[in-house]
């Protein structure tokens, strides 16, 4: 994109991924993303900028780097198909285009763009028959209580302390003994 602003012997050789625009002078999809992280990502928990910017390297694998209205409906599509083929879940798709949706919505309205957001309004397919997680059964979960007090260590106490509690494994790993207080 640089070498498109300055004189450059056989720059018209130069191959850009974008179809339209391009001349723009607008921000590309990397300021977006740092804009949005700069300013919504206040008081926000880490995972709030992985799903960002995860969603956003996707867009720039699958349809390069470029300026915010070098993108098309079109483009945006063919990032739908794109996630389908590499086997993300009927979850995982409208995820990740809630978080490039998100990510140019806000700096179109914050910077007072003149452009639209190619990736609203994209079908994207509810697969109402996708796996749901079922929960483990009350004859299996007892028979993991039993075989871990018959063992006596730190594994078997993790597995109870989860199962006795619902805590994830990543709070039960993270406790010190300062934070349990009986009675």
């Amino acid at each position: 994109m640089r070498l498109q602003q300055i004189d450059v012997p056989a720059s018209h050789l130069l191959v850009s991924g974008a179809k339209v625009n391009l001349e723009s002078n607008l921000l590309t999809i990397d300021e977006a993303l740092e804009a949005y992280l700069t300013v919504k990502g206040r008081g926000k928990g880490e995972l709030f900028f992985t799903h960002s910017t995860r969603s956003i390297n996707y867009l720039k694998i699958c349809l390069g780097f470029r300026s915010l209205d070098q993108y098309t409906s079109a483009d945006a599509a063919k990032l739908r198909d794109w996630f389908i083929s590499r086997g993300l879940g009927s979850a995982s798709v409208p995820r990740n285009f809630g978080s490039i949706k998100a990510v140019i919505n806000f700096v179109i309205l914050e910077k007072g763009l003149n452009c639209g957001n190619p990736f609203n309004g994209v079908y994207l397919h509810v697969d109402k028959a996708a796996k749901k997680r079922k929960p483990i059964s009350i004859d299996n979960l007892k028979r993991a209580q039993t075989a871990c007090v018959q063992v006596d260590d730190d594994l078997r106490h993790l597995v109870a302390l989860i199962s006795d509690t619902g805590m994830r494994l990543s709070e039960a790993t993270g406790l010190m003994n300062t934070d349990i207080k009986l009675g």
